[in-house]
């Protein structure tokens, strides 16, 4: 069964408009891979929520039907990484989105923490096949404002 039904006015709209003009390979540099089964609660304000709003599951394989769907004829390359939610499960969904990566034939970033140190992310990147790492601010330590948090906050200098 398919993710979402693709409309004829969708297939005349791909043929008559996109499908000459996209390339035959696309790359999507940003892609959230994500299963339910991994899924907990929020633990900050600052937390980034918007991946399960725009699809409550998003696994490697559901990723790929939707290029399917939406780019018929074409090949769609990725680079994927999960969307932590907890300082707790950010191990299991990296390891989640390296199975998926290996499974479905994917590249992906490992989601760093600001407190992981160089030789454990390294080993973790390293044993994941992880082309390079992935952060974001929801992690900054303190109470730094919102609006005045720095990148180096949340991902030191040496990573």
């Amino acid at each position: 069964m398919a993710l979402f039904e693709v409309k004829d006015i969708d297939r005349r709209i791909y043929e008559d408009e996109l499908a000459d003009f996209l390339p035959d390979t696309i790359i999507d540099i940003h892609t959230h891979i994500h299963s339910v089964k991994h899924r907990k609660e929020k633990n900050t304000d600052r937390q980034v929520l918007w991946p399960a709003l725009v699809a409550g599951e998003n696994t490697g394989g559901q990723l790929a039907e939707t290029y399917r769907l939406m780019f018929p004829g074409k090949t769609v390359n990725h680079l994927s990484f999960c969307n932590a939610n907890t300082a707790e499960d950010y191990v299991v969904k990296n390891d989640y989105v390296a199975s998926e990566a290996t499974k479905q034939g994917f590249h992906a970033l490992y989601f760093s923490m600001p407190w992981e140190k160089g030789e454990e992310l390294e080993h973790q990147c390293k044993k994941g096949g992880f082309l390079g790492l992935k952060s974001y601010l929801s992690f900054t330590e303190g109470d730094i404002p919102e609006g005045d948090i720095e990148i180096f906050d949340f991902f030191p200098h040496y990573q």
